[in-house]
């Protein structure tokens, strides 16, 4: 058993469905750890409290989630989850900072879970998300003064180090998601050309 499909191993799975287990594993587990970092980030710049909170909210729900997927063998338990997570826990984060900009626009996590969503579902399923998650970006800007009274007060230079965190982390999740899809591609390519040559002879 190799480390790609050791996830929720079943051995009636399916080459696909293999790699959606790892693909899903890959992500929430990239998405737990960058949470642990988020924990501590604004632990040492807010202290303990409601913003430190969400993010290692974020880790044990999804973590669970992973764990709970791994014993049943159901790893769309795991994509739920992530995808509830990061759409709303992300947007929490924004409310609970107050300013949009003084958050380093945390939010831009939250437009991963549409794309967890078009990876794992068909696309009228994943523009509901996509759907969701303007709606939550709408809210954030319309009541950005309301949120930006009641949040924290975060420096200029906290804000450029938030910027260059969510921007270049979630960057990198975006670029496993293309990865996801590259390979995705190439392995459907090449069974089409097996076939064709198959059929050719």
């Amino acid at each position: 058993m190799t480390f790609r499909t050791f996830f929720a191993y079943d051995p009636d799975d399916t080459e696909e469905t293999r790699l959606e287990k790892f693909a899903i594993f890959l992500v929430a587990g990239s998405c737990c750890l960058a949470g642990v970092v988020w924990t501590l980030m604004y632990y040492a710049f807010f202290g303990w409290g409601l913003t430190a909170i969400l993010p290692l909210g974020f880790v044990l729900f999804v973590g669970s989630a992973l764990v709970v997927s791994h014993k049943t063998k159901n790893h769309y338990i795991a994509i739920y989850t992530q995808i509830v997570c990061i759409m709303y826990i992300t947007t929490l984060i924004q409310w609970s900072i107050g300013d949009v900009f003084a958050s380093g626009f945390v939010m831009v996590w939250a437009f991963c879970g549409p794309m967890v969503a078009l990876m794992f579902f068909s696309l009228r399923q994943s523009m509901v998300w996509f759907a969701l998650y303007l709606l939550n970006l709408g809210i954030s800007v319309v009541f950005n003064d309301f949120f930006a009274s009641q949040g924290q007060t975060v420096a200029e230079n906290a804000r450029l180090f938030f910027f260059m965190m969510n921007l270049s982390f979630a960057s990198v999740v975006v670029f496993v998601f293309a990865g996801y899809y590259v390979t995705a591609a190439n392995r459907e390519r090449a069974n089409a050309n097996r076939l064709l040559l198959r059929n050719e002879n």
